[in-house]
């Protein structure tokens, strides 16, 4: 066998080795940046004064990008805002990095933070990680107050 044949003969592996990595890991990275964009950010006051001026009650989730808590919470607001895109709840995300004056104003101090904002007053807060669990059941809860009035 000549070197021309054994490097043809051997010269799949790295290339289907490199395909299989750019699948995996790049279907992997692909499916958290659309994840992360379910969820609409806002960038200032105007945006925040205008999410609350629903009769809705909306969630802001206070994050960054550097917040390892924040990217855990993530997939658990993704699910939260699928299941409720025909119920009332409005879920916005501010990254505090951006928008500094918007987490001034909610005063808010570590992360992550959530506020559920309904009629212009807060309902709802919670600062920390959590489980999937432990969000689902803080909403639901924020929830019940809110129609209990």
């Amino acid at each position: 066998m000549t070197a021309t044949q054994t490097i043809r003969r051997y010269a799949f592996f790295p290339a289907a080795a490199l395909l299989f990595g750019l699948a995996f890991w790049g279907g992997q990275e692909s499916r958290h940046a659309r994840a992360s964009d379910v969820i609409p950010h806002l960038a200032n006051m105007q945006e925040v004064e205008k999410a609350i001026n629903t009769n809705a009650p909306v969630l802001f989730q206070f994050d960054a990008k550097w917040c390892g808590y924040c990217r855990a919470l993530q997939p658990h607001l993704v699910k939260l805002r699928e299941q409720n895109t025909l119920s009332e709840l409005h879920i916005y995300k501010i990254d505090v990095d951006a928008a500094k004056d918007v987490a001034a104003e909610f005063g808010v101090r570590s992360l992550p933070t959530m506020f559920v904002v309904y009629k212009g007053k807060v309902a709802g807060f919670r600062r920390g990680g959590m489980t999937e669990e432990q969000l689902f059941d803080w909403v639901a809860s924020v929830q019940e107050e809110i129609r209990n009035g």
